[in-house]
Order: C-alpha cells, then sequence, then structure tokens
C-alpha cells in the first residue's frame, strides 16, 4: 500500500512535469512543492527515474481499479465495454497532466524501465480490447479481431488526443 506523502510526491512530480517537462524538473522543485526537503525525498525514491516509474505505475493502477470496479456490476458484454471506455475515459480526462507529461516526453523513451513498464501496459490494453470485443461479437470475428482491436484502439487515442490538445469537454 502505497503511503500518503508517497502519493503526495508523485502527484506534485505529475503536475510539474506536465508544467515544466521532466528534465526542467528538479528534484529541489518536488521537493519544494511538496513542502518536504531533498532529502526527505529520497527515503520515498532512489531517484527522478525511480518516481517517474512509479508515475506511469499509480496512473496506470489508478485507472486499472476504476475499470476493475466497473467489471463488478453486471453488465452484458457491449455495456460493459462502454462502462469501461467511459471510465477509463473519465479518468484521464481528470488526469490530463499526467498525459500531457507523457507527450511532452515522448514517453520517455531512454528509459528501459519506464519502456518495458509502457510495453506491458500496451500488451494489457490490446488484450482488453480483444477480449471485450469477443465477448460482443463472438468467435464470427476471430480472424479479424486484430484489425478490430487496433481500429477501435486508434479511434479511442484519437478522442484522447482531441480531449487533451483541443482541450474538448468529455461526454
Amino acid at each position: 500500500m502505497m503511503k500518503e506523502k508517497e502519493k503526495r510526491i508523485i502527484e506534485a512530480a505529475m503536475k510539474l512535469f506536465a508544467k515544466k517537462g521532466v528534465t526542467s524538473t528538479s528534484i529541489q522543485d518536488i521537493a519544494n512543492e511538496c513542502d518536504i526537503s531533498k532529502g526527505s525525498f529520497y527515503i520515498y525514491f532512489k531517484s527522478k527515474d525511480a518516481l517517474l516509474l512509479e508515475t506511469f505505475k499509480y496512473h496506470f493502477e489508478l485507472i486499472h481499479s476504476k475499470m476493475e470496479e466497473v467489471k463488478k456490476q453486471d453488465l452484458e458484454p457491449r455495456d460493459l465495454l462502454i462502462a469501461q471506455l467511459s471510465c477509463q475515459l473519465n479518468e484521464i480526462n481528470k488526469h490530463k497532466d499526467f498525459i500531457i507529461m507523457q507527450m511532452r516526453e515522448n514517453a520517455i523513451p531512454n528509459n528501459p524501465s519506464i519502456g518495458a513498464f509502457m510495453q506491458k501496459m500496451n500488451m494489457e490494453s490490446n488484450l482488453f480490447v480483444k477480449k471485450s470485443l469477443l465477448a460482443i461479437y463472438g468467435t464470427s470475428i476471430e480472424t479479424y479481431i486484430w484489425d478490430l482491436s487496433m481500429i477501435l484502439q486508434g479511434m479511442i487515442h484519437s478522442y484522447l488526443k482531441f480531449i487533451i490538445l483541443e482541450k474538448a469537454e468529455f461526454n
């Protein structure tokens, strides 16, 4: 379980990273934002890279746990997919700072730990969409499942960019 101070540091870092960029944000900036000493920062995180990886994990877990809550509802597959996508979009909309940081830093491709984590997230997202579509349409779409999954994910990503970049309201 994450400590409250650790969560506060992660949330402050996400905000600063979005505003200034990861490379331009110092550990001292993060400590100042949290009203802690720089030494206290190192109690929770070994480095800024370690903190950055935790911001990704934190955000992913936040969305994942909300989507799992939706799954507990007794919904037909189509309604479940709609509810989970709505939940996902709402959570991402609430945390625009995190998305802006990812876009600004181009998802931090030079950090192997973050790259591996993002690859895992993408794989889980692919499987989620695939399983959802199969649950709705059955085996008759198996031949085209990856094409359909990529199309749906492309639509979702395009809509997210519209929400983030154009500051469009989510409905």
